[in-house]
């Protein structure tokens, strides 16, 4: 009785390290994400960063001229903020001791928004025609299409 119980449980765990093995590949894919996150030195950024290019080449089937053109738009964009990258360091700076004080001083704080404000317009009008530049190398189709995602995004 002993070895027919013996051969019963051999047989169970058998079929359950084949099931374990099959079941592998199944839930390797139920989130797939193509490795970005398993990737050393890349991270989800907010509203964009390292793998939404791929993303966005994916949604629209983008072909590889237009995504050579919109990485060129992207350096190009890169290169004329570093120096707004700067002076947007230095803000944050004077806001981080502005907050660490005691109480919160309005006036310190529109003070500091009046002095940086041509900055954050520069950066804005950066953005827009980076944007602007991007969509110019879409066709038509991934035109609509990009809006419609912009729309979806843009309900939540």
């Amino acid at each position: 009785m002993k070895k027919s119980f013996l051969k019963q449980w051999k047989a169970s765990l058998a079929f359950a390290a084949v099931c374990g093995v099959l079941a592998m590949p199944v839930t390797a894919n139920a989130c797939p994400h193509d490795g970005f996150a398993a990737q050393s030195g890349e991270q989800m950024r907010h509203f964009g960063g390292k793998g939404m290019m791929r993303k966005m080449a994916r949604y629209l089937e983008l072909d590889e001229s237009q995504i050579s053109e919109i990485r060129a738009i992207f350096q190009a964009a890169r290169d004329e903020n570093t120096e707004l990258r700067a002076t947007m360091g230095s803000f944050k700076e004077e806001m981080k001791t502005l907050l660490a004080a005691d109480s919160f001083d309005e006036e310190a704080f529109a003070a500091l928004q009046a002095k940086y404000q041509d900055s954050f317009q520069q950066k804005g009008l950066l953005r827009a025609k980076t944007r602007h530049a991007v969509i110019q190398v879409f066709t038509d189709e991934q035109k609509e299409k990009w809006l419609a995602g912009r729309q979806e995004a843009d309900s939540f």
